[in-house]
């Protein structure tokens, strides 16, 4: 979102952070809650409403706002909410919306005149896709310019043609953007994005580059298969893959000298989880579909009701769509990680209410037996 809405819109949504101080309950509600169906008859106290104008809501707002509650919910807390982080967010609606609290029935009618709001003002004919909701400038400059999102180390190592010292130099302006790897479908996809990262010599100069890698906690990637010869790549080849660490050390020659940073020739593999996957529409009118899974791989179920842009039909690699573009997300595995779901979907689609009393039932204080004098 690039359009700064007023500030009231925003007052009767929730906060996830306001209502939940404890950061696993926050991370248990942005990827177990989402937002209530669009009503067009609560959107009639919007600001822009306008009787007689045709107006058809946006699904891929709702989709983009569950997959990026669903990414966050995999980040460290101190990446996802600080005071500079919410400064940021002023100027981004969906940003905001996404910290919106789905389980409170008083907020939907809000939440409701909210997205009104942000499609009237940012995508009036409906059309805009959830790729173009997360790969424009106002998202390189903010959520994706931080640090759990670059693939790329912030620190560049270069030095002239026959020089021996490294010097650290500016990043390139499409540092950010770049993160978001494209891939055609050849070979391996970790392989491929193992190789932005090392040594480079320019080949009219001679000056050489060491790339590094940014470690982050997700890493973005746009599958579309063109590669030739090549087999379309399936739920079952993706939902891992291997990153070799190729990083810079600090090294002191001597006691009395100085510090440096050279390139590191190590082949550490960091694995990663395919924890979200969007299959990007392409027909006019119709919502892009989204698909979730959990750090260790299981597909996490969504209610059933979201199924014009959720659905269990579609498979990535499927024979009958060979050039489907997807959007693919992933987190680095936890260190006690132990395998792989074998299935692309969740067999069973709970309702809405399911989940959201059962979260409720999580969130009840436990009893301690604090009316009990202690033991002996």
């Amino acid at each position: 979102m690039t359009s700064k809405l007023p500030e009231h819109l925003f007052a009767d949504i929730g906060d996830v952070r306001e209502k939940h101080t404890d950061r696993l309950a926050q991370t248990f509600a942005l990827s177990r809650t989402y937002p209530p169906p669009f009503a067009k008859s609560r959107a009639r106290d919007a600001p822009s409403y306008q009787e007689g104008r045709q107006f058809t809501f946006n699904l891929n707002f709702d989709a983009a706002t569950v997959v990026l509650r669903h990414l966050y919910s995999t980040i460290n807390a101190n990446y996802r909410h600080s005071e500079s982080i919410a400064r940021e967010e002023l100027n981004h609606p969906l940003l905001r919306f996404m910290w919106a609290d789905f389980e409170s029935e008083s907020s939907s009618a809000a939440q409701t005149i909210l997205r009104h709001e942000m499609q009237c003002a940012d995508d009036p004919e409906g059309k805009i896709t959830v790729s173009e909701l997360f790969e424009r400038p106002a998202m390189w400059n903010s959520l994706w310019a931080r640090r759990p999102f670059q693939l790329t180390h912030p620190d560049v190592l270069g030095r002239p043609r026959g020089a021996k010292a490294w010097d650290v130099i500016p990043p390139e302006d499409t540092v950010v953007e770049d993160s978001l790897v494209a891939w055609e479908g050849a070979g391996d996809l970790g392989d491929h994005i193992s190789s932005r990262f090392g040594r480079f010599s320019d080949a009219e100069t001679g000056d050489q580059f060491v790339y590094s890698f940014g470690h982050p906690a997700i890493i973005r990637v746009r599958y579309q298969h063109t590669a030739q010869g090549q087999p379309l790549a399936t739920y079952r080849d993706l939902r891992q893959i291997h990153v070799t660490s190729r990083q810079l050390k600090v090294v002191r020659e001597g006691p009395f000298t100085t510090a440096r940073a050279v390139p590191e020739k190590d082949t550490e593999r960091v694995l990663y989880t395919l924890v979200a996957v969007v299959r990007c529409s392409d027909q006019a009118g119709e919502a892009d579909r989204i698909r979730l899974y959990s750090v260790i791989g299981q597909p996490i179920s969504l209610p059933t009701s979201f199924n014009k842009y959720v659905g269990t039909y579609w498979n990535i690699g499927d024979p009958e769509d060979p050039g489907r573009p997807y959007l693919l997300f992933y987190a680095q595995a936890p260190g006690d990680f132990s395998g792989l779901h074998e299935e692309p979907i969740a067999r069973k689609e709970p309702k809405l209410a399911t989940l959201t009393k059962t979260m409720r039932l999580s969130l009840l204080p436990k009893d301690t037996g604090a009316g009990e004098g202690p033991s002996a």
